[in-house]
């Protein structure tokens, strides 16, 4: 049996425009650098007033390059209350306010530098190439659409936002090959995320076989991982207008066309939930923990990248292998020597009732050490198989 890393937690000196108290944003990693987007802030006492909590559209970017991290908050904006697009007021540099009307500037390429998506929270932001980070979905305050489905672009070689859609004629043909796609003009493609040329797998089975459909139903507290070259999706919490539902689908936007499409797995799929998290393995997406309206999780599951097959690793499972069960909390995939691990980290847990809506906070760290698609516990090594395969193999969990 592998003896279980040391690790120890360190908390390094931040300085600069610190983000306030916040919930539900995303922290992803480029390069040196890592964006807070998004989330839900803490209620505050402002001038006498205590304004409550509101999802955020605030973008951060944490220097980690020297041994102080320095926190920048990027471009300061207001909203257009017509449109739920935030604009940065900079007439002096050629981006001019839009009106009610909407999009009329002069200046179309210097109003791409400034758009930002409405504010939001329990969305996703996944970072798909050295430079760019998609978001998609989470939660709005509005009372009409309280759940969102759009797609955002951030380029963090200068800082912008684009909108990541681009309308193309479907056909009925579900199997029909991906299209190249052309931007009308030069300010088209200013506004519309572009099409990436050099597609990594076009062949790739989250398309082929798929139906071509438009965005998901909107939905936040969902997952997103990023497996060749298309965003993958899983379950999630909302529905369109005042509809409120947990889901269990899948689906897959191709981050070369910003096409979306509807996934047709096999095998038993996992449970309609949300605060889960999935992370990619060795071509496999795992989606582990989340709850819904009647229960709670503490289970995994696997979505082979190849069959699109689900199956279950039968003692990754339940309170002696995986523990209670959690939901909220945090999950990165790390490759390593001999095997891969996921490091799972935080979220609530317990029982829920009117005097602990919440449940209990978690601070522990689990290692889930993948050994053929499985998952590893301190609790010791034991034979496992897939429900629903036939393979034997070892797995371990370490808590730390």
């Amino acid at each position: 049996m592998q003896r279980p890393a040391e690790m120890k937690w360190e908390k390094p000196e931040c300085i600069g425009d610190r983000p306030s108290k916040r919930s539900g944003h995303t922290f992803t990693e480029v390069d040196s650098f890592a964006y807070l987007f998004g989330g839900c802030t803490a209620s505050e006492l402002r001038e006498g007033t205590m304004i409550p909590p509101s999802p955020s559209n605030d973008l951060y970017k944490l220097d980690m390059a020297g041994g102080t991290c320095y926190w920048t908050k990027l471009a300061g904006c207001r909203t257009c209350r017509s449109r739920g697009i935030d604009i940065v007021d900079e007439n002096s540099n050629g981006a001019n306010i839009i009106d009610d009307e909407g999009m009329q500037q002069q200046d179309e390429h210097e109003q791409q530098q400034f758009l930002l998506p409405p504010p939001r929270w329990n969305h996703t932001a996944n970072k798909i190439d050295d430079t760019r980070v998609v978001v998609f979905g989470g939660f709005s305050a509005s009372k009409d659409e309280p759940h969102l489905n759009d797609v955002w672009v951030l380029d963090t070689s200068n800082d912008s936002w684009a909108i990541g859609t681009v309308d193309l004629p479907l056909t009925d043909d579900d199997s029909v090959q991906e299209q190249e796609i052309e931007s009308e003009s030069e300010s088209a493609s200013e506004v519309v995320a572009t099409c990436n040329s050099k597609r990594k797998n076009p062949s790739s089975p989250w398309k082929n076989g798929a139906k071509r459909k438009g965005p998901p139903p909107p939905r936040g507290s969902h997952s997103a991982s990023v497996m060749d070259n298309v965003l993958v999706v899983f379950g999630g919490y909302g529905g369109s207008g005042f509809t409120r539902q947990d889901f269990s689908d899948v689906y897959s936007l191709c981050l070369s066309t910003w096409q979306w499409f509807d996934v047709e797995t096999t095998g038993t799929k996992p449970s309609p939930r949300s605060g889960h998290q999935s992370v990619v393995v060795d071509g496999s997406l795992y989606v582990m923990g989340g709850w819904n309206a009647s229960e709670q999780f503490e289970d995994l599951h696997i979505l082979d990248g190849q069959t699109l097959t689900w199956s279950q690793p039968t003692t990754a499972c339940g309170p002696d292998s995986w523990g209670p069960p959690r939901w909220n909390f945090s999950a990165v995939s790390v490759f390593a020597v001999p095997h891969s691990k996921v490091f799972v980290f935080g979220g609530n847990s317990g029982m829920l009732d009117a005097s602990n809506p919440l449940g209990e906070y978690q601070n522990n760290v689990q290692v889930l050490e993948c050994i053929n698609d499985t998952i590893n516990d301190t609790a010791g090594s034991r034979s496992s198989n897939h429900r629903g395969d036939d393979k034997e193999d070892e797995s371990q969990l370490h808590k730390l």
